[in-house]
């Protein structure tokens, strides 16, 4: 079989991600710059000689005032209406891509063995087929060779976030073979936030689909939502507080960038407050006025959300506006999102999870609060993920590198395959009389499963009785001595078609005789991939004349569907997901 070497390339707005893998492989590889760096500075410097440098090398020569043009944010420029500024963007892109390349061709040597290469581009999921084309055909000029396919972000990123935090979902149920998940995705980059709100199913092979996906804001509407707004802001309190000029110089975006992401998010996180940057200590130019101010400079939670609240409520706006749309498009509101994912660096912030949980940002942002009117302005209801926000919003330590994981692993499967820990029987009884107890399920199997049994009783009573009192009982355990018991009682369905009365021969007076009848079953008992325990099927009754087994007409026939009454008896007691549970006490839910 051949081996494929599989090039997963994120290129961002502010920093480019590749990563590696060969098929059959567990093991993601990086693609560093010379320095070392996996996550690279999608920036360009244009020097004056003519040499133009790239990533880190790029940043450092800006950040010590070298002589040229630094070149960032130019993937934004493909949607750009003006044809020349798209045409401009596109030189830069392949500028890139080209440097891209030499990074990866430096590092080619030291990745496993393969037979061929491809490589797999990510695409915004809002990019039309155009852009998506033009990307492909880009990452082959370079040298990557043709074998190149786009993939669409949310895609990427679902795949490795799931296939990382698979144990974990399936054990509280939030994935399962063919299940519908609502997923909202913000990537919170540099440049821009955008939010996409999908459905996600796996099939039985494993495989993931996306399906009525919505990207907000829309091509046509671009926003500079991103977190260099967070780093302009920064930087303008600083040197406005310490009294020195607002001269980008002494206290640069890019520096406010480095102390945000070296500091000041963690700091806030744990409600630490925060000195002035090592970055302007000695730039008072001897002025002691300025040096006191320097020292005297102090920021916190509250100094920092009211100082960027303009930017939180922009965000909050990008996600409502998702969430009304695709509520519009597809009925699936903020209520019925089952997962988000947070892709970005900007993600890291401590207060982004806040919006979702109705905590909320600088008092009001992302929770009811009331307005000059005194009228309630409710916040989005994430219901779901308020339950559980540890296991439903998933942010990576690294979450600029999410995309490029998961492109590596596009053809991965995500096993959702539920194997049963315990062995599960079930028994019948229709009017006192017994069947035997069959077994549904056996450690290991794979559920959902589905079975069906045919079976016939005896019973002595009069034959003045009618509908027959049909129970369900159900036993869980490693034997069926220490097994639990519960049960449930059928119920029948009215439709008078289904009830089908004969007239015998029988006289009137042979009413109040006890006489023998037969009940002949067909029972199908299923589980589900949520482990519940549903079953249909139908019971005929017929009376025997004499012992030896001779049957008059038929007297009855009943029906009963699914979902009759048994609902969730066994939510918890047929399958505990992976073994390491095995013996966890069964809990038993009645309907």
């Amino acid at each position: 079989m051949k081996k494929i070497l599989k090039v997963g390339i994120d290129f961002g707005t502010s920093t480019t991600v590749v990563r590696v893998l060969v098929d059959g492989s567990d093991t993601i590889d990086f693609v560093k710059d010379d320095k070392g760096n996996s996550v690279i500075p999608t920036i360009i410097f244009q020097r004056s000689n003519g040499k133009n440098l790239y990533g880190e090398r790029a940043e450092k020569a800006i950040s010590n005032g070298s002589e040229g043009i630094p070149i960032r944010n130019f993937k934004m420029d493909l949607l750009d209406p003006d044809e020349k500024v798209r045409d401009k963007a596109k030189a830069h892109i392949y500028d890139f891509l080209n440097y891209i390349y030499e990074l990866y061709s430096n590092c080619e040597y030291s990745f496993p063995e393969h037979d061929e290469t491809q490589v797999l581009i990510s695409c915004p999921a809002k990019w039309p087929e155009s852009l998506r084309t033009y990307m492909k055909e880009t990452v082959k000029k370079v040298g990557f060779g043709d074998n190149v396919k786009d993939i669409s972000e949310p895609i990427a990123a679902s795949i490795f976030s799931i296939k990382k935090h698979r144990k974990e979902l399936l054990q509280k149920k939030i994935i399962a073979t063919n299940k519908v998940l609502n997923v909202l995705m913000a990537d919170l980059g540099a440049g821009t936030s955008d939010v996409t709100i999908f459905q996600l199913t796996i099939n039985e092979g494993g495989h993931v689909k996306c399906d009525k996906t919505l990207s907000y804001p829309n091509i046509s509407n671009p926003n500079t939502c991103g977190g260099r707004e967070i780093d302009d802001l920064l930087a303008k309190d600083v040197l406005d507080k310490c009294g020195l000029s607002l001269d980008s110089q002494l206290f640069p975006a890019f520096a406010a960038k480095k102390w945000k992401e070296d500091l000041v998010s963690d700091s806030l996180k744990d409600e630490d407050v925060l000195s002035a940057p090592n970055y302007i200590i000695g730039k008072d130019g001897g002025n002691i006025t300025i040096k006191e101010k320097i020292k005297a400079y102090k920021i916190n939670r509250n100094s920092f959300e009211t100082l960027t609240s303009s930017h939180w409520e922009a965000l909050y706006s990008i996600i409502r506006g998702a969430v009304m749309k695709y509520k519009e498009k597809c009925n699936v509101g903020a209520e019925d999102i089952d997962l988000i994912l947070l892709t970005g660096g900007h993600s890291l912030w401590y207060c982004v999870e806040d919006l979702f949980l109705g905590i909320g940002v600088n008092g009001y942002i992302g929770k009811d609060y009331k307005n000059e009117k005194g009228e309630i302005i409710p916040a989005l209801n994430f219901k779901k993920i308020k339950e559980n926000p540890k296991l439903r919003i998933i942010r990576e330590a690294n979450p600029q590198e999410t995309v490029a994981n998961g492109l590596c692993l596009q053809d991965s499967l995500i096993d959702v395959t539920t194997l049963s820990c315990n062995n599960v029987w079930v028994k019948f009884s229709v009017n006192d009389a017994e069947s035997p107890k069959y077994q549904v399920v056996e450690i290991g199997d794979v559920i959902p499963l589905c079975k069906e049994f045919k079976f016939s009783m005896k019973k002595k009573h009069r034959l003045v009785n009618t509908d027959p009192d049909i129970y369900i009982y159900a036993y869980s355990g490693e034997t069926l001595a220490n097994a639990k018991t519960d049960c449930t009682k059928v119920k029948l369905e009215k439709d008078p078609l289904l009830l089908k009365i004969f007239v015998t021969t029988i006289t009137l007076g042979l009413l109040l005789i006890v006489d023998w009848w037969e009940y002949k079953c067909q029972i199908q008992v299923s589980i589900d991939s949520n482990n519940q325990l549903d079953y249909c099927g139908k019971v005929i009754q017929y009376h025997i004349v004499n012992k030896d087994g001779k049957t008059d007409k038929i007297s009855k026939a009943w029906e009963f569907k699914k979902n009759s009454n048994l609902g969730k008896l066994l939510a918890d007691f047929v399958a505990k997901m992976d073994k390491i549970i095995a013996n966890e006490p069964l809990k038993l839910k009645k309907s």
